[in-house]
């Protein structure tokens, strides 16, 4: 009886974890497809220009080609 015992634990621990495998493995999708990312934040950045020597900036919306402030002196 001991024997019989040992023997269905050593089959199961052999067998069940590759049925385990199997079944997860045929639940992940066959092909990924590619998916266009789209930034969730603005891309904010300084612009410069130089008048009469002096040295101006001013904050510019680059994601949506936009200005966002008057030019000031930096």
């Amino acid at each position: 009886m001991k024997k019989k015992y040992l023997g269905y634990l050593f089959l199961a621990t052999v067998l069940l974890p590759g049925a385990f495998s199997l079944t997860l493995s045929s639940a992940a999708p066959a092909s990924v497809q590619a998916a266009t990312v789209t930034p969730r934040r603005a891309i904010i950045e300084y612009r410069y220009k130089i008048v009469r020597g002096y040295l101006y900036r001013r904050l510019y919306d680059a994601s949506h080609d936009r200005w966002l402030g008057p030019w000031e002196r930096a």
